[in-house]
């Protein structure tokens, strides 16, 4: 009965990676791809983890051995992600966000004192 689902999460799975990943095509090179790809590449990271621990519900795959495999993905996900987040925020330091988000911020203080 868990085969119907896992069929469905699968197709759904693959038919977005698939299409992001030709989405990611159309950026033009620079940070902002980068970032994007590293993004794209932990959910295939994260995507082959659950594929393994879907073929153990199935009894495709038996054996503790795949269990480590599979926390193994888990461990390469988290640290493709946590680069991601490096990444973003050093494209936040390259484009000047924060600089921005503090003009903002201070441009709204100023505006609240001068209503008063």
């Amino acid at each position: 009965m868990i085969l119907i689902p896992i069929i469905f999460v699968a197709l759904i799975g693959i038919a977005i990676l698939i299409m992001s990943y030709f989405s990611l095509q159309k950026l033009t090179e620079g940070s902002l791809k980068k970032y994007a790809m590293l993004i794209w590449l932990s959910l295939v990271i994260f995507s082959i983890g659950g594929t393994i621990r879907s073929a153990q519900e199935l009894d495709i795959l038996t054996g503790p051995v795949f269990t480590d495999i599979e926390y193994m993905f888990y461990c390469i996900y988290y640290f493709v992600l946590l680069y991601a987040v490096y990444t973003l925020y050093e494209m936040s330091k390259q484009f000047g966000f924060s600089d921005k988000t503090s003009m903002m911020a201070d441009a709204l203080k100023a505006r609240k004192g001068d209503s008063k």
